[in-house]
């Protein structure tokens, strides 16, 4: 059983996911790129996409992360509802004193 899709829906998959397709003998073949997982170097291939993908993705999330922690030492209010007794004015809260 093959089953074809593009290159950019493959880097979703992480590794377990190639694990159970591996045990499912399933088989990627990539219609716009040379890849192929049948062979040694379609499966290298694979395995190097899905780690640079989780590379990615933990990158992107640390720098989120950072950015929010240094706007909250900031004392910018970064997002989520408003606490009970406070309005949000230039992402800074400002204690309500009519709800205080």
């Amino acid at each position: 059983m093959a089953l074809f899709m593009g290159l950019g829906i493959l880097l979703e998959i992480s590794h377990e996911s190639c694990r159970i397709v591996r045990r499912s003998a399933v088989t990627f073949v990539s219609v716009t790129q040379s890849f192929n997982t049948k062979d040694a170097m379609g499966r290298m291939a694979l395995n190097n996409l899905v780690t640079f993908a989780q590379f990615e993705r933990e990158l992107i999330g640390e720098r989120i992360r950072d950015k929010v922690a240094a706007c909250r030492k900031r004392g910018k209010w970064t997002a989520g509802w408003t606490p009970l007794g406070y309005d949000v004015l230039d992402r800074k809260l400002l204690i309500h004193e009519g709800h205080a």
